[in-house]
């Protein structure tokens, strides 16, 4: 499982340095190194292990029918935006142009291990969602849902 916060900065190349901790798990876990980077959500970008990806995509195909209008869009934003990449030998990948545009990335980058995936920030939008949250009514909603997994026997 990816946890943990870590700050970085991209190269004017495009490049980012997966921390050392999160490249353990993909070394461990997963059978290949292949991974797919695409548009996550509240503007971020996520980073899948491939085998994690085929089972979202199994998920969508099966739980989301293309019958519906926000399936549709929702299998489009997803896949459209969605590219192939691997670790090079100091353990970066590339985010393309595209990618770091949408997701507001120039140079100081915070990547956060979250479960299945890796979600990549611009050091600015994850303060900004952190400010927001801080004065929204989600904390309330995740008091409702640590009260519901309370009950789990860890």
């Amino acid at each position: 499982m990816f946890i943990g916060e870590y700050n970085t900065c991209i190269d004017n190349k495009g490049r980012v340095c997966i921390p050392a901790k999160i490249r353990e798990v993909i070394v461990q876990k997963y059978s290949e190194s292949k991974m797919i980077l695409t548009l996550g959500l509240d503007g971020c970008l996520a980073l899948y292990p491939y085998e994690e990806w085929e089972k979202i995509a199994n998920n969508l195909k099966q739980k989301i029918p293309i019958s519906l209008s926000a399936g549709r869009v929702l299998e489009r934003v997803f896949f459209r935006n969605a590219v192939e990449c691997s670790l090079d030998r100091q353990g970066r990948i590339i985010i393309p142009p595209k990618l770091r545009k949408s997701a507001l990335i120039i140079k100081e980058v915070v990547i956060i291990g979250v479960q299945n995936r890796i979600e990549i920030w611009s050091k600015e939008a994850i303060g900004a969602y952190d400010a927001d949250f801080e004065d929204s009514s989600i904390s309330e909603s995740l008091e409702d849902l640590y009260d519901r997994i309370g009950n789990l026997q860890f």
